[in-house]
């Protein structure tokens, strides 16, 4: 039995940090797409714990769950399959949805936020 199914890219936008994936859509070579991302987390090197067991991250903000949800980022991406994608929009929010038109020229986003 085969699939309908074709693999077009494997590496699929990832120079754009944070990396996360999201709803996109492919129209040829081009893609389009919306993404919601946390912040970027680090942690302490090993050298800086209090205690070796446990894992802290390198700002007090980040071990406050409300405060991460803050901190999240709707993104709009606009580029091609192989030559990589570009951020046209950014925008501080914690969720997102979108409606384009069919030959892509009109995009409308809308995000959201909730203190």
């Amino acid at each position: 039995m085969t699939t309908r199914w074709e693999t077009i890219a494997t590496n699929f936008g990832p120079n754009d940090k944070p990396y996360g994936g999201g709803a996109f859509r492919v129209n040829g070579n081009e893609v389009i797409s919306l993404k919601l991302v946390g912040p970027q987390l680090t942690f302490k090197p090993a050298s800086e714990l209090k205690d070796p067991e446990t894992a802290e991250f390198t700002e007090a903000w980040m071990d406050d769950v409300s405060k991460r949800l803050n901190r999240r980022t709707v993104a709009f991406l606009t580029g091609t399959l192989h030559g990589g994608l570009v951020r046209t929009f950014q925008e501080r929010g914690q969720s997102s949805a979108w409606w384009y038109s069919k030959n892509w020229l009109a995009v409308y986003i809308s995000t959201g936020w909730m203190d």
